[in-house]
């Protein structure tokens, strides 16, 4: 009887469980995890792997993440567990996009293929923040200039919630009247006083 001694089976650095940004606005922060597993034979060194956001005609828009990592793992093993947040610049324009992870494409540790060795996130949406507010300075939701609705910031320039008299200005007590034209500005209960006896209606 003769044995012979054969090589382990190369790595098989793999990524899974990928998750990464949702529906939102740019310069708002994006959250996302990953995990990468060694599938096959022993992994030991160092490798790099990067996070990429993508447009919808798959270009690199920006790098999110990236890191070298170490390991020394074998068949099954998790080598590294990622979980973390970025914030998206505020220039990046209306659109589409994915999160990419790409893992050892160098092949700094050897392995057999790379066929798993990256990972494409769901789609999902980004509103480019200074395009979203075009049409209100003031960011409170009423538009500067009318959109077809027949509502317009009546105090543009100033953040504002009220509604009920005037459009978009400051209302202190949050009762729909603007400070303006409330009788009493402080109490929510009360903004109009009909017959002017200092009691309001």
């Amino acid at each position: 009887i003769s044995i012979n001694t054969l090589p382990p089976a190369e790595a098989d650095l793999a990524v899974s469980n990928l998750t990464c940004g949702a529906d939102m606005i740019s310069n708002e922060e994006l959250f996302y995890s990953f995990e990468i597993h060694n599938m096959r034979g022993p992994a030991v060194g160092e490798f790099q792997w990067t996070l990429e956001l993508l447009d919808e005609n798959g270009d690199v828009v920006e790098q999110l993440d990236s890191a070298a990592y170490s390991t020394y793992s074998t068949y099954g093993q998790l080598v590294l567990e990622r979980a973390s947040s970025t914030f998206i610049n505020a220039s990046t324009p209306s659109g589409a996009y994915s999160c990419i992870v790409m893992v050892n494409m160098d092949q700094a540790i050897n392995e057999m293929e790379l066929i798993n060795n990256d990972m494409m996130g769901e789609e999902f949406t980004i509103q480019n923040e200074e395009e979203l507010w075009a049409n209100d300075v003031d960011r409170d939701g009423y538009n500067t200039t009318d959109t077809g609705d027949g509502i317009v910031d009546d105090c543009p320039t100033s953040y504002g919630t009220s509604s009920e008299d005037r459009f978009g200005c400051s209302d202190f007590d949050a009762d729909g009247w603007s400070n303006t034209n409330d009788f009493l500005p402080e109490d929510e209960t009360q903004w109009i006083d009909t017959d002017g006896d200092g009691f309001g209606d």
